[in-house]
């Protein structure tokens, strides 16, 4: 790449000589890795590669002054070699936040960062605050010298998400810009004579002021979606995978081949006003009235159609294969790769013609069934996009493909139609987005991570029905999903919801959740997704909670329990205990329960015992065969660093395993039937070194009375 030499960056001298191509507000600043000092001059590379994705950065309605102090901050943030950056997308939200901090800056006739004191971020977020409970409320009028921090479109204003709130998100993106002035006002000072004095915060962290007044609704951000939303979140998007998936798919093709003849998208969407939906198996009246809706010109309801499609789609796919949505959307879509790409056998599923060639099949290494892989990049912190394959799912004989796969199949019939109408550099893409305006020829260009947001947003609402939830599940408050408006579910929800999904199948999964989520190792994984979720934990905490209430039925009854509770398991064990029946007041259960744990040998021991073993051995007496006690907490395959509620899981089901083995070498032993008994004294025998190997020992070491069951480890007994 050639190189632009960069005279002395002051705010008195021509500070780039390409300083008009920057101001143009139809292209983009792009400062490549080239840029370098030699000679002790700042050499600057500003050859933008021609399939780059670039933001722009609207400096509209600031004085010009202020919008090169702005540029010289970009550009120190993003070619200086002191700087961190990879590229100059990663410095778009810095770019956005700065603009946003001019404008607040003009509003209170503030011309020039040299003029900001100590404090400046704090009088900032407070403006910021102010202005989203005037949204809140519908009292923001900027015509009355209210501060309005959003860039014009023309005659109308941006948006800063979707609901007049302020995310933690937006706060820290605006305390980090602070932060970054503060940081490198030496280079700012030197290069444009103006920077920040003092320090914008009394915090030193732009985490700390984020959380100080930011929205409690950004925590939604962060939790995995409850099991009565995820369960309705994906019956939605299936249905919308089936007919209403094709009946989009047609509409497309047909405008797609109208504004092939040269109509404008409008004219074209004009002439399918009286396209027919179709109707839903299982339902009387087609999912969908007609093409148009009231206050929606034709084009903008295919446009709707369109969306709500793809966004049940991404759904699927990002809560099956748990990408990044930055990576969902950099998949490469067709049929075929492009020529010079191929590979040895080529990429592509057997006999599922409309899977995009992103995607490929091995035999798994048992050999019984495939397995998928999704090829993409990754993006996040890396210089240039690393290769990486993701699983998909398995498949064998006679079962149904996944959720993802059929989601990939529905995005790649869906925009294939539309790809011809978009720049070259994006023709390739999996998906691609709607950009003309009205009256325009139909334009097509890639999506960013943003709108995609925005628009899923809206589209959860229309496909999912969340108003029979309950109120809580696992202690977590629901009404929210329930309110009118966008959809509270982030798109970061599904990464995390198919993390933590996955590890409360089975701990040990861990090491294969941190390859799928491209982590660098399984140590980020457990903290940013299991330990250092409080309400994930308090939801494993429940879950062991109802295991272990099956367990006392399946030991004191040998049925399976309808409750679901601890208490009401405790009522009927404390109950037998004390002879008063299945009831017990509340009262005296609080005395026993208060007993037992003073006792000796508590109920829940103070090195982490496994619940199931220690209600046993508290309730059961000492003379029996069931009385376990635990000597110790064995870390299971999670590892040594794991906590122990997470060590301490499998003794449920180990227990139940050898109940019922245990149930069934009597029953055949009674029968005379040696071979079946034979394979369940198999089975009793590896439960119980399991149990043992676990940390659970028989501290009378019964005899068997099983016939012909006698173990090493001792007898558990279930009578």
């Amino acid at each position: 790449m050639a190189e632009l030499e960069t005279t002395a960056l002051s705010r008195t001298g021509t500070w780039l000589r390409t300083m008009a191509e920057h101001r143009s507000l139809s292209e983009t600043v792009r400062v490549s890795r080239a840029s370098v000092v030699t000679d002790g001059r700042w050499t600057v590379d500003l050859r933008q590669p021609s399939d780059a994705r670039t933001s722009v950065i609207y400096l509209d309605g600031l004085p010009e002054p202020l919008a090169d102090e702005i540029r010289i901050a970009l550009l120190v943030g993003m070619a200086h070699p002191s700087s961190t950056a990879r590229s100059a997308k990663s410095m778009a939200a810095l770019g956005h936040s700065l603009t946003m901090i001019g404008r607040w800056m003009v509003h209170g006739k503030i011309g020039s960062f040299g003029e900001l004191g100590a404090g400046c971020g704090e009088l900032f977020l407070d403006a910021l605050k102010q202005f989203h409970e005037r949204k809140r409320s519908d009292t923001h009028e900027p015509g009355r010298g209210h501060w309005e921090p959003r860039p014009r479109f023309g005659k109308r204003p941006g948006k800063i998400g979707d609901t007049p709130r302020a995310t933690r998100g937006l706060v820290k993106d605006v305390a980090s810009a602070f932060l970054f002035l503060r940081r490198n006002a030496a280079l700012l000072e030197r290069y444009g004579g103006a920077a920040p004095r003092g320090d914008p915060f009394g915090h030193t962290a732009a985490q700390a002021v984020a959380t100080d007044w930011a929205d409690d609704g950004a925590d939604r951000t962060t939790e995995r979606l409850p099991d009565a939303v995820l369960e309705r979140l994906v019956s939605g998007a299936t249905r919308m995978m089936g007919v209403p998936a094709d009946d989009a798919i047609r509409l497309v093709k047909r405008l797609a081949a109208l504004c092939a003849r040269g109509l404008t998208g409008a004219e074209a969407a004009e002439r399918l006003r009286d396209f027919r939906f179709g109707k839903v198996e299982g339902e009387t009246s087609r999912w969908r009235d007609g093409l148009l809706v009231e206050g929606m010109s034709p084009i903008d309801s295919i446009r709707q159609i369109v969306h709500l499609v793809r966004d049940a789609a991404y759904a699927l796919h990002l809560l099956g294969v748990g990408q990044r949505p930055g990576e969902a959307l950099g998949l490469r879509g067709g049929r075929h790769p492009p020529k010079g790409t191929e590979r040895a056998g080529g990429f592509g599923l057997a006999g599922r013609p409309d899977a995009p060639w992103c995607l490929s099949e091995a035999p798994s290494k048992s050999g019984f069934s495939t397995v998928l892989h999704l090829h993409g990049h990754v993006y996040k912190r890396e210089a240039t996009p690393r290769p990486v394959r993701w699983v998909v799912g398995g498949r064998q004989p006679g079962e149904g493909p996944p959720d993802a796969l059929l989601a990939l199949e529905v995005l790649e019939r869906l925009h294939a139609p539309l790809r011809r109408f978009a720049p070259k550099e994006a023709q390739g893409l999996l998906v691609v987005d709607f950009a003309s305006e009205a009256g325009e020829p139909l334009r097509t260009d890639w999506l960013v991570v943003t709108r995609l947001s925005a628009s899923m947003k809206r589209s959860i609402p229309r496909f999912a029905d969340f108003s029979g939830i309950p109120d809580e599940e696992m202690g977590r408050d629901l009404r929210k999903y329930r309110e009118p408006g966008p959809s509270c579910i982030a798109l970061y929800a599904f990464r995390k919801t198919y993390a933590q999904t996955l590890y409360k199948l089975y701990p040990g999964l861990l090491m294969a959740i941190a390859r799928q989520l491209q982590h660098a190792s399984p140590d980020f994984t457990m903290k940013d997704y299991v330990t250092g979720d409080p309400s994930f934990q308090r939801e494993l905490e429940l879950f062991r909670s109802r295991h272990t209430v099956l367990l006392f039925d399946e030991i004191m009854d040998g049925v399976a329990t309808t409750a679901h509770t601890m208490d009401a398991a405790m009522d009927r064990v404390l109950g037998r205990v004390a002879g008063r029946g299945a009831a017990i007041d509340p009262t005296r259960r609080d005395a026993i329960w208060a007993e037992q744990a003073a006792a000796p040998q508590p109920l829940f021991a103070r090195d982490g015992l496994r619940p199931a073993a220690g209600l046993v051995a508290a309730f059961m007496g000492a003379g029996t065969g069931s009385d376990l006690a635990m000597e110790g907490s064995v870390p299971d395959s999670i590892g040594a660093g794991a906590p122990r509620p997470d060590r301490a899981r499998n003794g449920a089901a180990i227990m139940r395993t050898y109940v019922t083995e245990r149930r069934r070498a009597v029953a055949a032993a009674a029968a005379g039937d040696s071979a079946a008994g034979r394979e369940a004294r198999d089975r009793v025998l590896a439960a119980a070194r399991a149990l043992g190997s676990s940390g659970f020992r028989n501290r009378h070491q019964a005899a068997a009375t099983a016939p012909g069951i006698t173990t090493s480890e001792g007898e558990y007994d279930d009578e």
